[in-house]
């Protein structure tokens, strides 16, 4: 029961401050929590990063310094108190920002197309991977227009 109380815990905070990682080989999905001070102001590690183990009954466990290294990790490109540029350490051509909202809560947008949307998800489409080269053919990207307050899908196909 605490398990689940605190997955809900975790799946609420992350809907208003973060986005999430979902794979399609498990059910297993890795957080992206906006960290803040006291004062609302964006901490110097602004984005904490962990496990949520769906397949090991809900246990939360952090990146493997592998999986901060070359996969999951984010390499800051700009900091502030207000806001925070980054990428992740296996794809930098893809920019998101975190930002604060007029109520002081913060927000990940990132650009497709010259649209700008608030990030929710992002979900990882993995094919016969191994664990050095996984083969990932797409990444789709779940989040709200900023513009229009509709839903959005955006996909990226990864060739090389």
């Amino acid at each position: 029961m605490t398990q689940l109380f605190l997955g809900c815990i975790l799946c609420f905070n992350v809907i208003n401050s973060g986005f999430i990682i979902e794979r399609s080989k498990d059910a297993n999905q890795i957080i992206y929590s906006i960290q803040t001070d006291e004062e609302g102001h964006l901490k110097d590690n602004p984005i904490t990063i962990y496990w949520v183990k769906h397949t090991e009954n809900g246990r939360i466990s952090s990146l493997t310094w592998i999986q901060q290294k070359y996969a999951y990790g984010l390499h800051f490109l700009s900091k502030t108190k207000e806001n925070a540029t980054f990428h992740f350490v296996s794809y930098a051509k893809q920019i998101f920002t975190v930002k604060k909202a007029d109520d002081n809560t913060f927000y990940v947008v990132t650009q497709i197309q010259k649209e700008e949307f608030v990030l929710n998800k992002i979900y990882i489409h993995l094919v016969g991977s191994s664990f050095w080269f996984p083969q990932i053919p797409k990444i789709e990207l779940f989040g709200v227009n900023l513009k229009t307050g509709t839903h959005v899908i955006k996909t990226l196909y990864l060739t090389k």
